[in-house]
């Protein structure tokens, strides 16, 4: 199945769960399936190219973006709706406080 062994789906599929069931009292369905599916798409589009990257199996690439990529997505998710944060960071960037 598009050329990746079955190892790769479980992976896959199991950090898929474990996501789906973590956040399942405090999110609303449509959310959880909305990073659900941005963080599987991101993990099968990038897992081939960090894989190389770093020398090693897909596999573990897999696990580490679903558990790591999901948390930088929410981090990223805050932060873009801080709008006093971003607001102040832009000044401070262009040096007007």
């Amino acid at each position: 199945m598009l050329g990746k062994p079955l190892e790769y789906w479980l992976a896959l599929a199991g950090a898929t769960i474990w996501i789906a069931a973590r956040d399942a009292e405090s999110e609303a369905l449509g959310r959880r399936v909305a990073k659900i599916v941005a963080s599987a798409a991101l993990t099968v589009g990038l897992s081939p190219s960090v894989a190389d990257y770093f020398n090693v199996s897909e596999i573990w690439v897999v696990v580490a973006i679903m558990a790591f990529g999901l948390v930088i997505l929410d981090m990223l998710t805050a932060l873009i709706h801080d709008q006093p944060l971003i607001r102040d960071l832009m000044r401070a960037w262009l040096g007007r406080e």
